[in-house]
């Protein structure tokens, strides 16, 4: 195979440098999000009910009350940052 074949064209480069932005953009997005309680179940691999025995730990991270409107009404939400739940997490594998 020559050096020229081994090249990226133009066309695969620019396929190639979407795919990435896209990529990095989706894990950007996926870390600044808050969590609601079933992402926290997901990323333990635990049922809805253990992660409700969790936040009720004083060691628990704090919850997030992020408000929203359904049929006129005000709502909140628990939400948690991703962060401080991985590293309560860890925590609990050191223990």
């Amino acid at each position: 195979m020559s050096e020229d074949e081994k090249m990226l064209n133009d066309e695969q480069f620019n396929v190639l440098l979407e795919q990435m932005k896209v990529t990095l953009k989706k894990q950007f997005d996926d870390e600044n999000r808050l969590w609601g309680l079933s992402d926290v179940a997901n990323y333990f691999g635990v049922s809805l009910s253990t992660v409700h025995h969790y936040r009720n730990r004083p060691d628990f991270p704090k919850s997030v009350s992020v408000g929203y409107e359904q049929n006129g009404r005000e709502r909140f939400t628990t939400r948690y940052v991703p962060a401080e739940v991985k590293k309560w997490g860890l925590r609990q594998r050191a223990a």
